[in-house]
């Protein structure tokens, strides 16, 4: 059997697309602050307003921004906008402490608490 030498190239890309859902975010604060505050983490694709439609009759609004982004690095669970904290969720996010924003951990199994 002959064998055949092929060179494979391995990159390393991004994480991929992520629907992340923005809470608090303080009204005075507009909804274009979002992707300067997220940029190190990623490119911003789309921002839109959560809503609870197949509740109720009606489309109601919860004050949760979906912002879709393409992300290139791991996004903390908490984050500040204009000095106020703002949590930021997303499936396979890795726990993290409430309380001194460590990860691997919730706040009520907080060791340094």
């Amino acid at each position: 059997m002959k064998g055949e030498i092929s060179i494979i190239r391995l990159e390393v890309t991004g994480m991929g697309m992520w629907c992340i859902r923005i809470a608090k975010r303080p009204p005075e604060v507009p909804e274009r602050t979002l992707p300067v505050v997220m940029a190190p983490y990623g490119e911003t694709v789309s921002i839109h307003d959560e809503t609870w439609s197949k509740v109720y009759l009606y489309t109601v609004e919860n004050e949760i921004k979906v912002v879709v982004m393409k992300q290139n690095k791991r996004l903390p669970s908490h984050m500040n906008i204009a000095g106020r904290r703002i949590s930021a969720s997303y499936g396979g996010q890795p726990f993290a402490c409430y309380g001194r924003v460590d990860t691997g951990h919730v706040y009520q199994a907080c060791p340094k608490r």
